[in-house]
């Protein structure tokens, strides 16, 4: 059995520009409908491969803490939306794929995810 690598994800933009048929289309650079198929979208949107969830799970929380400023809410709830670090832990120990979406003040939507290549059935329906 290989061994988990943490597959890390970042996107911004506006998802309401596209259709439900370009999400499903695997080969376009826009996150896919459902989460476990973000293995299959292409190479471009994967900002890094890890080798140990904290790894990630610490590039997770400073990509919050990078954008934090361009969100859409006021200053206190920043800090109270700040994804739980033990809570998105336990996730990744359990091979749970994490997402964390934020919209942003120019209406787009930001995107952070992690996904361990050992969660996912990748079989096409």
């Amino acid at each position: 059995m290989a061994s988990t690598q943490w597959h890390c994800y970042y996107w911004r933009g506006r998802i309401h520009d596209y259709n439900d048929a370009q999400r499903r289309d695997l080969q376009v650079a826009i996150p896919p409908i459902q989460v476990k198929y973000w293995l299959q979208k292409p190479a471009s949107m994967r900002v890094a491969i890890h080798a140990d969830m904290d790894t990630a799970l610490e590039w997770l929380m400073a990509e919050y803490d990078k954008h934090r400023p361009s969100m859409m809410l006021e200053e206190p709830k920043k800090m109270e939306h700040r994804p739980n670090a033990e809570h998105l832990r336990r996730c990744l120990a359990g091979e749970k794929i994490v997402l964390c979406g934020y919209w942003m003040q120019d209406i787009t939507q930001a995107q952070m995810v992690i996904v361990p290549n050992e969660s996912v059935d990748l079989r096409l329906p």
